[in-house]
Formats: structure tokens, sequence, C-alpha cells
């Protein structure tokens, strides 16, 4: 009995550093606002049924939308029936949001990462739904399969909640933390190990449900602002943040590496998304109209790869590569032909967009310089240790003009 209690103890706990975590996102809209993200977050909600553990309400394009969130710390396979109970109570409205430290398995279906790839895929802004089924491997098949029988035989049912979850796999306590307190750093500067602790106790310090808004946060935390805040340059600290951990800077050397052969991550997609849907949501105050537009055109050089990238791609692991599914089955020479040029596109638009991403990526960078120094500390290229686009001589690119596409 200690044992069990001991063990939901920890799921409470780390259930309570994630809401905290999102909190952070409602602090930096309170008091950077851009015009999107969260404006409230209630915890152990009453009225949504299973996706109990928080509830965020977030500004999108001028609209309040609710997600609803349901986190385990489980590292274990996940049973199906209980994962079916919560595809069944997905509604037509409210996004839901899926999330575990890591992919783990779901008995007798697979790996939840490749229904994290399929989602993501089906929330690609202009996606086709019929197209991403179509297009499934035979592990998202196997999902498709699972979805169809959760809700009640229906495809169209089925399909439609591949836009309306997002599954996140989101690591343990202490990473957690830490991307908790790099999100304030940039409004709380070195009081941000306090904000976060504020923030926790709001989440926390009553029974039942708990709401924590706007207005809520800017009283409890306005005193660890620093003397000369101003809103406007915490709003660009903030993006030049998110790119940073969208975009895995921190690693780049190694990511160009994979994406020049083309493979791209399935979890660098995942957060490489975040940039394009900044660039959608943020209201700009103005105050630098260059780094404004050098970040708009960033994301729109992210979302121009993904897009392309994602097209004709299947997953392999935990990356996406190119689809190879009908070198799979016996063709005759013409369409072997036909199906081997719309490849070599694919492969040249793939890369022809990554040139044009870096080339935007340092154009931001050199805005970004004049906020916060720690992310853009150099110059970004793209690796190709291998040497698969120079006659097996390892070679860094640095592109300093766009690619006609």
């Amino acid at each position: 009995m200690g044992r069990q209690k001991s063990a939901l103890q920890k799921r409470d706990a780390y259930q309570l550093l994630v809401a905290t975590r999102r909190a952070c996102a409602l602090a930096s809209e309170a008091f950077a606002p851009s015009g999107s993200g969260t404006v409230r977050l209630i915890i152990e909600a009453e009225g949504i049924g299973l996706w109990d553990d928080f509830v965020e309400t977030r500004l999108e394009s001028g609209l309040e939308r609710t997600h609803c969130w349901q986190v385990k710390r489980q590292q274990t396979p996940l049973a199906q029936a209980a994962f079916r109970e919560l595809i069944e109570e997905i509604g037509d409205v409210a996004h839901h949001h899926f999330a575990v430290p890591a992919s783990i398995e779901l008995t007798d279906v697979g790996e939840l990462r490749v229904l994290q790839a399929l989602c993501a895929r089906a929330q690609q802004p202009g996606a086709h739904l019929p197209t991403v089924v179509d297009q499934a491997s035979n592990a998202e098949q196997d999902w498709l399969t699972f979805l169809i029988s959760a809700r009640g035989g229906s495809q169209e049912l089925a399909t439609a909640i591949l836009s309306r979850l997002t599954v996140h796999f989101i690591d343990l306590e202490d990473a957690i933390e830490e991307q908790a307190r790099a999100h304030l750093a940039p409004i709380f500067a070195d009081k941000s190990t306090d904000a976060l602790s504020r923030l926790r106790e709001l989440l926390s310090k009553v029974d039942g449900a708990a709401v924590v808004d706007q207005s809520l946060v800017k009283t409890a935390l306005s005193h660890l602002l620093p003397p000369k805040f101003d809103s406007a340059d915490a709003l660009y600290r903030d993006l030049i943040i998110e790119v940073g951990k969208a975009l895995w800077l921190a690693s780049w050397d190694g990511v160009s590496d994979h994406l020049i052969t083309d493979m791209l991550h399935v979890r660098l997609a995942e957060s490489a998304a975040e940039v394009p849907r900044l660039r959608r949501e943020t209201r700009w105050p103005g105050k630098d109209k260059v780094f404004e537009a050098r970040f708009e055109n960033l994301a729109d050089r992210v979302d121009s790869y993904l897009e392309h990238f994602l097209s004709r791609c299947e997953v392999r692991g935990q990356v996406y590569a190119e689809d190879n599914s009908w070198r799979r089955t016996w063709l005759k020479h013409e369409e072997f032909e036909r199906r081997s040029k719309i490849m070599q596109k694919w492969q040249r638009g793939n890369n022809a967009r990554l040139m044009n991403l870096v080339v935007a990526l340092n154009e931001f960078g050199e805005s970004a310089m004049n906020y916060d120094a720690r992310v853009f500390k150099r110059k970004f290229g793209v690796s190709d240790s291998m040497g698969t686009t120079s006659n097996m001589r390892p070679v860094i690119y640095y592109p300093n003009e766009y690619v006609p596409l």
C-alpha cells in the first residue's frame, strides 16, 4: 500500500510540474503579449471527463480555444483499454494533448511515436486528411485500425481525431523544470527560479480545481520583474529562445547532417512546427520591424521545408525518411523510372529548402543578437560529414543567397 501511495504522489507531482511548465507560457503572454498563447489554466477541471489533468484556454487567431491534457508518467506499455477510453472521449471542439516522458507501446497496436507522427502530418497547414490516410505506412495503418475501432467503426470520426490530438514526449522532472525556467528567463532574468516557484504555488495551493489566469499571474509575479522591463524586448527574447529550442540549434551540426541526407527526426518535425505557428499567432508590437520581418521569413522557410519534406516520406524508427514503399512492389520499368524521377525531385526540393532555411536563420540571428546573444553565437551552416553531396568529401555549406524554388 505504501509503495502504491508513493507512486500516486509521484504521478500527481509530475502532472503538476507539466501544468506549471504550461503556466510559464501563460506568464509569457501576460507580461510580453504576442496576441496568442495561454490565457487561462485550470487544474482538475470539472465536466471534462478523462482529459481533466489540466485545461488550457489559448488565444488563437483572436479566438479562444480549449486544450485538454492527459499526462502520464508511464514508461511501460500502455493498456489498449485505457487508451481506448481516452480516444472515445475526444470531442469535436477542443484540442487534446496526451503527454508521456517518452514513446511507449500501446499493447497490440504499436509505438506512440507512430501515432505522434501521423497526427503531426495531419495537422500541417494545408494537409488533406484523405491523402494523409492514403499515404499511411503499415505501422500507421495499425493505428488507424485501432482508432476506427475505438470510434465505433467510423473511418470519418477516426481520421478527424488526427487533427484534434497531439502526442507529446516531454521527458522527466529535471528536464521539464529546466525547460520551465528557460521559458521564464526572457522576462524574469535571474528571478526565473522564484517565478517558477510562485507559479507552482498558484497551481497547488487549493484542493480540487485551481484556476490561474493572466490577471492573477500579473498580481503574483509583477514584483519579480527587472527594474527596466520592456514587454516588446521580452517578446523578442522569448521568440529567440523558442526558435533555438524548436529547431534544435544547440545540436544543429548533427541535425543538418541528417537533414542533408533526407532524414528528419520525428520529434524535430513536431518542435519545428512551433515556429510557423508562432508566426501565425503573434501580434507584433512594431518596435523592431526588421526583427519581426526576419522572424516571419524564417517561419515561412521552416513551414515550406516541413510541408515539402512530409509530402513524400515514411516513418523509419525515430525519423521521417524517403518513402520507399513503392520500391517494395514490382513495377514496370517505365513506372519505376517515373517514380524515381519524382523522388529525385523531392530530394532536390528538400536540399533547396534547407539551404533557404539556413539563409533565413542567419539573417534572423543578426537581429537576434541585439536582444539575446546566447542562441546565435555563431553562423549556422549545413553539415555533410559523409560527403553525400560532394563526392564523399566532408563539407559544411554556408549559403548566403536564396535558391529559387
